[in-house]
């Protein structure tokens, strides 16, 4: 039996949204992220990591797929970013607060906020870096209220 091409094997396990994700109608596991058997494998692989490495490339060691998206379901690639496992979590718990932005303290002593997200299909990412941690949030939260992340 012939091999189905990506792209339509794809096409037949997914279904697009108004934002964009490509969410996956076959099999999701307990937390929430869909499973993937293709190319012969008796173990499941979370499909949102086979459609990324096959359509981006190789994950890079040491690094997770965050959804900028906040949809587990979705394998859009463009909806994907290779973060640290740590930024990964302080994404995710950031975005259960309600703050759209990410602050942190760098090895160095810098004061970073990181603000990443999708809206209707487009990255949006601003940072700002700073040794005053008050200042640099600051300066985020007036971007943001300025409108500039919507745009």
């Amino acid at each position: 039996m012939k091999r189905q091409p990506f792209e339509t094997w794809l096409r037949e396990r997914t279904s697009v949204t108004v934002d964009g994700c490509w969410n996956w109608e076959l099999a999701i596991n307990s937390d929430g992220y869909g499973l993937s058997y293709r190319d012969g494998v008796h173990e499941p692989k979370r499909a949102h990591r086979y459609v990324y490495e096959q359509m981006v490339g190789p994950i890079p060691d040491g690094l997770v797929l965050d959804h900028l998206c906040r949809n587990r379901r979705c394998v859009n690639p463009d909806h994907l970013e290779p973060v640290t496992h740590q930024a990964n979590l302080r994404r995710g718990w950031d975005a259960l607060n309600g703050r759209s932005y990410s602050v942190y303290q760098t090895a160095e002593g810098y004061w970073v906020t990181a603000f990443s997200a999708m809206r209707e299909g487009v990255r949006r990412r601003k940072v700002f870096k700073g040794r005053n941690r008050a200042l640099v949030e600051a300066r985020m939260t007036a971007w943001l209220e300025d409108g500039r992340a919507a745009r």
